[in-house]
Protein backbone atom coordinates (compact mmCIF):
# COMPACT_ATOMS: atom_id res chain seq x y z
CA UNK A 1 0.00 0.00 0.00
CA UNK A 2 1.64 3.25 -1.17
CA UNK A 3 1.66 6.54 0.67
CA UNK A 4 -0.61 9.18 -0.85
CA UNK A 5 1.47 12.06 -2.21
CA UNK A 6 -0.47 14.85 -0.53
CA UNK A 7 1.18 18.13 0.37
CA UNK A 8 1.03 17.38 4.11
CA UNK A 9 2.73 13.99 3.51
CA UNK A 10 5.38 15.68 1.38
CA UNK A 11 6.04 18.28 4.08
CA UNK A 12 6.15 15.60 6.78
CA UNK A 13 8.79 13.70 4.77
CA UNK A 14 10.83 16.87 4.20
CA UNK A 15 10.77 17.82 7.89
CA UNK A 16 11.63 14.27 8.94
CA UNK A 17 14.54 14.03 6.48
CA UNK A 18 15.88 17.47 7.44
CA UNK A 19 15.94 16.63 11.14
CA UNK A 20 15.90 20.34 11.93
CA UNK A 21 13.60 23.32 11.48
CA UNK A 22 13.02 24.37 7.90
CA UNK A 23 12.02 27.84 6.79
CA UNK A 24 8.50 27.98 5.39
CA UNK A 25 9.82 29.65 2.24
CA UNK A 26 12.21 26.72 1.73
CA UNK A 27 9.38 24.23 2.36
CA UNK A 28 7.29 26.07 -0.27
CA UNK A 29 10.12 25.83 -2.79
CA UNK A 30 10.93 22.17 -2.06
CA UNK A 31 7.27 21.13 -2.17
CA UNK A 32 6.58 23.32 -5.20
CA UNK A 33 3.62 24.90 -3.44
CA UNK A 34 2.49 28.35 -2.39
CA UNK A 35 3.20 29.62 1.11
CA UNK A 36 -0.56 29.60 1.78
CA UNK A 37 -0.87 25.96 0.67
CA UNK A 38 2.11 25.04 2.87
CA UNK A 39 0.48 26.76 5.87
CA UNK A 40 -2.75 24.83 5.27
CA UNK A 41 -0.85 21.55 4.88
CA UNK A 42 1.08 22.25 8.09
CA UNK A 43 -2.21 22.68 9.94
CA UNK A 44 -3.45 19.36 8.52
CA UNK A 45 -0.17 17.73 9.54
CA UNK A 46 -0.34 19.28 13.03
CA UNK A 47 -3.80 17.77 13.61
CA UNK A 48 -2.72 14.38 12.29
CA UNK A 49 0.49 14.20 14.37
CA UNK A 50 -0.88 15.13 17.79
CA UNK A 51 0.41 11.94 19.49
CA UNK A 52 4.07 10.92 19.88
CA UNK A 53 5.42 13.30 17.25
CA UNK A 54 4.25 16.89 17.03
CA UNK A 55 4.67 19.75 14.60
CA UNK A 56 6.40 22.78 16.13
CA UNK A 57 5.94 25.97 14.19
CA UNK A 58 6.90 29.63 14.34
CA UNK A 59 5.93 32.36 11.90
CA UNK A 60 8.84 31.45 9.62
CA UNK A 61 9.86 27.84 10.36
CA UNK A 62 8.49 24.39 11.09
CA UNK A 63 9.97 21.21 12.58
CA UNK A 64 8.97 17.80 13.88
CA UNK A 65 9.63 17.09 17.56
CA UNK A 66 8.93 14.52 20.26
CA UNK A 67 5.63 15.25 22.01
CA UNK A 68 5.77 16.80 25.48
CA UNK A 69 6.13 14.28 28.27
CA UNK A 70 7.90 11.74 26.08
CA UNK A 71 11.36 13.33 25.99
CA UNK A 72 12.57 11.35 29.01
CA UNK A 73 11.47 8.04 27.43
CA UNK A 74 13.13 8.91 24.13
CA UNK A 75 16.30 9.99 25.92
CA UNK A 76 16.50 6.50 27.48
CA UNK A 77 16.84 5.17 23.93
CA UNK A 78 19.26 7.84 22.78
CA UNK A 79 21.25 8.12 25.98
CA UNK A 80 22.89 11.25 27.26
CA UNK A 81 24.41 13.16 24.32
CA UNK A 82 27.53 13.71 26.41
CA UNK A 83 28.03 9.94 26.73
CA UNK A 84 27.64 9.11 23.03
CA UNK A 85 30.63 8.78 20.74
CA UNK A 86 30.66 11.21 17.86
CA UNK A 87 31.16 8.34 15.41
CA UNK A 88 32.69 8.28 11.94
CA UNK A 89 30.26 10.88 10.57
CA UNK A 90 31.07 13.26 13.42
CA UNK A 91 34.79 12.81 12.84
CA UNK A 92 34.29 13.59 9.14
CA UNK A 93 32.39 16.81 9.91
CA UNK A 94 34.94 17.85 12.53
CA UNK A 95 37.80 17.14 10.11
CA UNK A 96 36.17 19.24 7.39
CA UNK A 97 35.80 22.15 9.79
CA UNK A 98 39.35 21.79 11.09
CA UNK A 99 40.92 21.69 7.64
CA UNK A 100 38.44 23.75 5.59
CA UNK A 101 37.62 26.39 8.17
CA UNK A 102 34.13 27.72 8.84
CA UNK A 103 31.56 26.03 6.59
CA UNK A 104 27.80 26.01 6.21
CA UNK A 105 25.79 22.83 6.58
CA UNK A 106 25.25 22.82 2.80
CA UNK A 107 29.01 22.97 2.20
CA UNK A 108 29.63 20.17 4.69
CA UNK A 109 26.86 18.08 3.09
CA UNK A 110 28.39 18.65 -0.36
CA UNK A 111 31.87 17.58 0.74
CA UNK A 112 30.57 14.48 2.55
CA UNK A 113 27.90 13.66 -0.03
CA UNK A 114 25.27 13.03 2.68
CA UNK A 115 23.12 15.00 5.13
CA UNK A 116 25.18 16.07 8.14
CA UNK A 117 22.45 17.54 10.35
CA UNK A 118 22.65 14.87 13.04
CA UNK A 119 26.45 14.99 13.22
CA UNK A 120 26.45 18.78 13.44
CA UNK A 121 23.85 18.65 16.22
CA UNK A 122 25.93 16.11 18.16
CA UNK A 123 29.12 18.15 17.76
CA UNK A 124 27.29 21.32 18.88
CA UNK A 125 25.88 19.57 21.97
CA UNK A 126 29.32 18.23 22.85
CA UNK A 127 30.84 21.72 22.54
CA UNK A 128 33.23 20.62 19.79
CA UNK A 129 31.95 23.09 17.21
CA UNK A 130 30.19 26.43 17.41
CA UNK A 131 27.98 28.55 15.20
CA UNK A 132 29.40 31.58 13.44
CA UNK A 133 28.32 33.81 10.56
CA UNK A 134 28.94 32.55 7.04
CA UNK A 135 30.67 34.50 4.29
CA UNK A 136 27.54 36.44 3.34
CA UNK A 137 26.83 37.32 6.97
CA UNK A 138 23.26 35.98 6.64
CA UNK A 139 23.92 32.26 6.77
CA UNK A 140 25.02 30.10 9.68
CA UNK A 141 28.43 28.50 9.45
CA UNK A 142 30.20 26.17 11.87
CA UNK A 143 33.76 26.12 13.14
CA UNK A 144 35.73 24.07 15.67
CA UNK A 145 35.89 25.46 19.20
CA UNK A 146 39.04 26.55 20.96
CA UNK A 147 38.60 23.52 23.25
CA UNK A 148 39.05 21.19 20.26
CA UNK A 149 42.27 22.89 19.25
CA UNK A 150 43.49 22.75 22.85
CA UNK A 151 42.62 19.05 23.05
CA UNK A 152 44.55 18.42 19.82
CA UNK A 153 47.54 20.33 21.20
CA UNK A 154 47.61 23.01 18.50
CA UNK A 155 47.22 26.76 18.73
CA UNK A 156 46.13 27.19 15.11
CA UNK A 157 44.62 24.86 12.53
CA UNK A 158 47.68 25.46 10.33
CA UNK A 159 49.60 23.28 12.84
CA UNK A 160 47.40 20.24 12.08
CA UNK A 161 49.11 17.30 10.33
CA UNK A 162 49.26 17.76 6.55
CA UNK A 163 47.23 20.98 6.85
CA UNK A 164 48.47 22.63 3.66
CA UNK A 165 48.13 19.45 1.56
CA UNK A 166 44.62 18.64 2.80
CA UNK A 167 43.42 22.22 2.45
CA UNK A 168 44.67 22.19 -1.12
CA UNK A 169 42.83 18.95 -1.85
CA UNK A 170 39.61 20.29 -0.33
CA UNK A 171 39.92 23.52 -2.31
CA UNK A 172 40.47 21.61 -5.56
CA UNK A 173 37.41 19.47 -4.82
CA UNK A 174 35.26 22.54 -4.15
CA UNK A 175 36.51 24.29 -7.30
CA UNK A 176 35.43 21.29 -9.41
CA UNK A 177 31.89 21.91 -8.16
CA UNK A 178 31.98 25.45 -9.53
CA UNK A 179 33.31 24.49 -12.98
CA UNK A 180 30.63 24.08 -15.66
CA UNK A 181 30.21 20.46 -16.63
CA UNK A 182 30.90 19.64 -20.29
CA UNK A 183 27.85 18.56 -22.22
CA UNK A 184 28.25 15.47 -24.43
CA UNK A 185 28.29 16.16 -28.17
CA UNK A 186 24.97 15.48 -29.87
Amino acid sequence: MGTEKSLDNTIEALLFAAGEPLALDRLSKLANASRSDVSNALETLRKRLAHGIVLVRTETTAALAVAGGLEETVNQLLGDPEDREIGQAGLEVLSILLYQGPATRAQIDYIRGVNSTSSIRTLLMRGLIERTKGESGREVAYQPTVDVLTHLGVTDTAELPQAAELRGSLQAFLERKEEPQEQPAA
